[in-house]
Formats: C-alpha cells, sequence, structure tokens
C-alpha cells in the first residue's frame, strides 16, 4: 500500500546557508502579504463587476509575475516556494469562500511559524544522501541529522517535497515522501473488546490492556 509520510530532520547548514535559508522565508512571507494586498486592491476596484478578478491559483499566479518585476530580488528566491505561496494562498481564500474559515491574514515577521516549501521537480532538484542533502539556490550541501531508521527511508522513498523551517534557533527539513507498506496478512478471525474502568481493554481472548499511565 502507498502511505505519504512526514519525517522531520536537523539540518546543520553553515552561517552563509542558514543566511539563505532565513532569506527565503523572509521573500516567502513577502509574498504572501504581497498576494493579499493586491487582491485586496483589486477587488476594492473592481467589486462588483465582470472584471473583479476571482482569487484564484491562476490569479495570484499572474500577480506573482508582476511582483518579481517590480521587486527583482523576489528572483533570488527557489522559484517552487513560491508557487507554493500562490497554492496555499488559493487553498485559503477557497476554505473562506466555502467553509467560512476566516479571512486570509497577513503574516508578521513575529510569527513563530517560520517556513518555506520547496516542490520536487522531474530533475530531481532535492538530492538526499547518507549524511547530507542538496537543494536548488544552496551551493553546498548540507548536513543533516536523523535516526538511521529514517536516513533508510529518506534514501529509500520517493521524495514529494521538502519544507524547510526555522524554530529557536534551529532550522529543520521536513520531507514529504511516498512509502510502500506491504498489506497485511489476513487472518480471517475476530475479536471482541471490552473497555472499562480498572484496565483499558478486555479482549475476548482473556488478555487484559492496563490503562495508560499520564501521570507526570
Amino acid at each position: 500500500d502507498l502511505v505519504i509520510k512526514g519525517i522531520e530532520v536537523r539540518l546543520c547548514p553553515d552561517e552563509d546557508t542558514a543566511h539563505i535559508f532565513n532569506q527565503n522565508i523572509g521573500y516567502v512571507r513577502f509574498v504572501w502579504n504581497k498576494l493579499i494586498e493586491t487582491q485586496e486592491q483589486m477587488h476594492a476596484l473592481f467589486e462588483g463587476t465582470k472584471y473583479c478578478p476571482y482569487p484564484n491559483y491562476t490569479t495570484f499566479n499572474c500577480y506573482l509575475n508582476i511582483l518579481k518585476e517590480v521587486f527583482p530580488f523576489l528572483r533570488e528566491c527557489e522559484s517552487s516556494a513560491l508557487q507554493n505561496v500562490c497554492k496555499d494562498l488559493a487553498n485559503a481564500y477557497k476554505k473562506y469562500f466555502k467553509e467560512k474559515q476566516g479571512h486570509p491574514k497577513f503574516k508578521s515577521k513575529k510569527n513563530p511559524k517560520k517556513s518555506y516549501k520547496i516542490q520536487q521537480q522531474s530533475s530531481k532538484n532535492i538530492k538526499i544522501y547518507n549524511n547530507t542533502i542538496k537543494i536548488p539556490k544552496i551551493k553546498k550541501t548540507i548536513t543533516y541529522k536523523t535516526s538511521k531508521k529514517h536516513k533508510e527511508i529518506l534514501q529509500k522513498s520517493k521524495i514529494n517535497n521538502l519544507t524547510i523551517k526555522y524554530h529557536n534557533g534551529i532550522h529543520y527539513g521536513v520531507f514529504n515522501v511516498e512509502l510502500t507498506i506491504p498489506a497485511l496478512s489476513k487472518t480471517h478471525e475476530n475479536i471482541g473488546i471490552d473497555l472499562g474502568m480498572r484496565t483499558l481493554a478486555t479482549l475476548s481472548t482473556g488478555e487484559k490492556i492496563a490503562n495508560l499511565n499520564l501521570s507526570y
């Protein structure tokens, strides 16, 4: 069976690479805010007319192309990271209109959630080795730390994307990967479960499962 899994590793970038990470996080936040600002301005200008642009991926991608002309420094950012901003914001507006989950908000520099997402391309732009990874816009390989099990999974699995996160002075990488897990064999046996107070559960086989110890 195919399973999508997220695997987080600790990144150990040098000073130059950490600076690029933080720059990209800033670029992504800047574009998110500018897209919302532009959409609100266009809505106010064309409200009630057939020219009022709907806030979807196509609209935001057009705005993004304009922003790159007005703010050339955005070309330094990893391109798929900015494309993902368009997708995420389009989804946020979709939820706002369909599920009434609140209007998309501007992001502050003080927001503890600091990240950007890189999409894996057909050219395999995200490459992972035993102790290092290679990603777009970073000329050097980046050392990472995780368990031996996770290293094996990362090197054998298909990588869909990588999110670079910054939290409490530490950079992390969250890999979205596809795993193939063998299906469990069917036993064609049934078992009854009786939930209780003194024990968490009693099985029809007579086995008892103790309550969880939640004390600290």
